[in-house]
């Protein structure tokens, strides 16, 4: 992809790989995909259990941590049309699939750090065509526990 249309200034990579239900937690060979702004990098939530019981000795509810859900990923892309058609694809055949977000460090745009989770499309927004490309907003579902490895 020759054309930048992007303006993140901190140089943030985009990739995918392929998901294996053999191998769900190894992360695969990743590919540069599209270019991406307003990369949001999901917050996980531990959901809350109630465990109060009525014969307690005070008013005061009682919780237990529960599942954690992992977010969503929501950034906006521009693709050439070729990677846009791969996305829509994923969305019509709801294929889960890896996604890393690469983060240089600020000093250095060669040393990066990597978010990396397996996912499904949530959302795929109303594609604007241009000239050299599709813009759209992105919404990546989750799916598991995602991987971070900070640049050592």
């Amino acid at each position: 992809m020759a054309i930048d249309k992007t303006t993140h200034s901190f140089g943030t990579i985009l990739k995918t790989g392929t998901w294996s239900a053999a191998t769900p937690e190894t992360i695969p060979s990743m590919t540069a995909f599209g270019q991406a702004t307003n990369i949001q990098i999901p917050e996980s939530k531990t959901t809350a259990i109630n465990a109060t019981r009525l014969n307690q000795t005070n008013k005061y509810k009682r919780k237990r941590p529960g599942l954690v859900d992992p977010g969503v990923l929501t950034f906006d892309g521009h693709f050439d049309k070729t990677d846009f058609a791969t996305l829509k694809a994923y969305e019509e055949a709801g294929t889960e699939f890896w996604i890393q977000v690469c983060i240089p460090e600020p000093d250095d745009a060669t040393h990066l750090s990597t978010w990396s989770a397996h996912g499904f499309l949530g959302s795929l927004g109303v594609p604007v065509e241009e000239d050299d490309g599709i813009k759209c907003s992105v919404g990546f579902e989750v799916n598991g526990k995602p991987q971070f490895t900070a640049y050592s």
